[in-house]
């Protein structure tokens, strides 16, 4: 067997763990790939309007309204090491713990022209006037763009972008959107 056949086998071989650890997420999930998008969501808005405690206040909140067990849902939170609202937006990604979709491989509110323009925005930006270690530039961009500013700062952070330069630095367009 030549190596490339070998690398072509483990990559094959990869793929298919990926794939049975999706799906064995989901089957154990009491919500589904969009019912956990729009958890992630409604929680990573408000924390990035408000903040949040070191709990599950706001997806407690969440799941109530909803008619979800909130003990099964901690059950699996538990089981993929998800602890509080915080850690839910940081590693609850939906395409991460279910799989990709067509049109998504990690949670963007944006289209990919969108985040394009808006990460060339910023770093125009930055390099012009400084990071002042907030998100003003990329605000003022999701505002005037007319797209939910904390739901889409929500998966900024999710993305590492804690601020203007670590938007243009660490949110990769290739991570997010099928090639």
């Amino acid at each position: 067997m030549s190596n490339r056949s070998k690398k072509a086998a483990r990559e094959a071989a990869i793929k298919s763990e990926i794939a049975r650890r999706e799906a064995d997420r989901a089957s154990r999930s009491p919500i589904n790939r969009q019912q956990m998008l729009l958890l992630v969501s409604n929680v990573g808005a408000k924390i990035a309007d408000n903040g949040h405690k070191s709990d599950f206040t706001l997806t407690d909140s969440w799941l109530n309204k909803h008619n979800i067990d909130i003990d099964k849902m901690h059950e699996f939170f538990e089981s993929v090491n998800i602890l509080d609202d915080w850690s839910l937006l940081i590693e609850g990604d939906p395409f991460q713990l279910f799989g990709a979709s067509e049109n998504r491989c990690s949670w963007m509110p944006l289209e990919e022209n969108e985040l394009s323009l808006l990460i060339d925005y910023v770093d125009r930006q930055v390099q012009e006037n400084g990071c002042h270690h907030d998100h003003r530039h990329t605000k003022e961009w999701l505002s005037d763009s007319g797209h939910n500013v904390n739901e889409v700062l929500a998966a900024l952070m999710a993305h590492g972008g804690f601020c203007d330069c670590e938007v243009v630095m660490n949110v990769e367009e290739d991570s997010i959107y099928p090639q």
